[in-house]
């Protein structure tokens, strides 16, 4: 509730001693802009989850120093596959066939190699398989796949099947403030294959919340796949059942990944264990439940009187205790 602020400061008896830093005050900045004029402007040391557009403005700023970094989380669009307009394949594939991730990680992240091409970003170790080669943009690809699936091209613009229009809507949310322009990307891009996409601003909440009462149609998230040390355990909760997870597939069934799933689960990690990952993960990219749009990138940016910053890419720790302030 308002104001929306902690504060806290060092405790004396901490087992590596006392923290240099001895008071902290934590407030919750809901915009992107906000947060970067308060660094800017000294009313804070540290900020997080700035935007594109704030980060490249603080970089141009001497008292400032901006921080990217890689972490554990995709941006994807999650899919209702039991959506009569998701539930065949070749749509799933034709929706990832006409996003430019490129342009995305290029133009809108403003971080080169962003792009997605699975489900698991580089720092997920053997999760990740840097053997696959990138999703390709191709909207003349998705365009016959539409024509396949039934949805015809009018004079309109937008596909029908059945006299119904190939429309869809998309919910995203506030909290990471790239989501929004990067939907944004994606209701053009679709548009040019002739699907028609509402996009929705919500609280983060709406995303379970459509899932569990079923309508959801689609959803653009940063999902994070390091709550627990191992994906594995997420990958149970989400790819083992039709009815899927809250924050993963929804009404979506391959009986071969829920095996794999589930051999992964009571099998040690040796070479089949490895080639199972990457079936599992050839598999996901085929079918299509999840579409991996980016790795996330954090920026954060601190004052220029900050020293030792280092961004947990786990999210568990904000590393307060090995930080200090420049001494003038």
């Amino acid at each position: 509730i308002p104001p929306h602020n902690i504060k806290a400061k060092h405790f004396e008896k901490y087992r590596n001693g006392p923290a240099t830093i001895e008071s902290v005050d934590y407030v919750t900045g809901h915009r992107s802009e906000t947060r970067a004029l308060m660094v800017r402007t000294g009313q804070a040391d540290i900020v997080f989850n700035l935007d594109p557009p704030a980060t490249e403005m603080l970089k141009q700023d001497p008292d400032v120093n901006v921080h990217t970094r890689f972490i554990p989380r995709t941006t994807l669009v999650k899919l209702n596959s039991g959506n009569e307009k998701l539930s065949d394949v070749r749509v799933r594939q034709a929706l990832s066939l006409a996003i430019d991730r490129q342009a995305i990680a290029e133009g809108i992240l403003h971080v080169k190699g962003a792009e997605a091409n699975q489900l698991f970003g580089p720092s997920m170790g053997t999760w990740h398989d840097a053997s696959l080669p990138p999703l390709a943009t191709n909207i003349e690809e998705a365009k016959t796949l539409l024509d396949e699936a039934g949805w015809k091209l009018r004079d309109d613009g937008i596909r029908y099947r059945d006299g119904k229009p190939l429309s869809l809507s998309m919910i995203t949310y506030a909290n990471r403030p790239e989501l929004i322009t990067i939907a944004t990307a994606i209701q053009a891009q679709w548009r040019e294959a002739g699907v028609e996409l509402a996009v929705h601003m919500e609280n983060a909440s709406a995303i379970p919340s459509g899932h569990s009462d079923g309508t959801l149609e689609t959803a653009l998230l940063a999902r994070n796949f390091a709550n627990i040390p191992d994906p594995l355990g997420i990958l149970l909760a989400d790819f083992t059942s039709v009815e899927g997870g809250e924050w993963g597939p929804m009404n979506w069934s391959n009986e071969r990944v829920f095996s794999i799933v589930n051999q992964l689960a009571s099998g040690k990690p040796d070479d089949n264990y490895y080639v199972l990952q990457k079936e599992l993960i050839s598999t996901l990219n085929e079918d299509m439940p999840l579409i991996p749009v980016a790795f996330y990138v954090q920026q954060s940016a601190t004052s220029s009187r900050v020293r030792n910053f280092s961004f947990d890419p786990y999210e568990r720790s904000f590393r307060i205790d090995q930080m200090r302030f420049q001494s003038k």
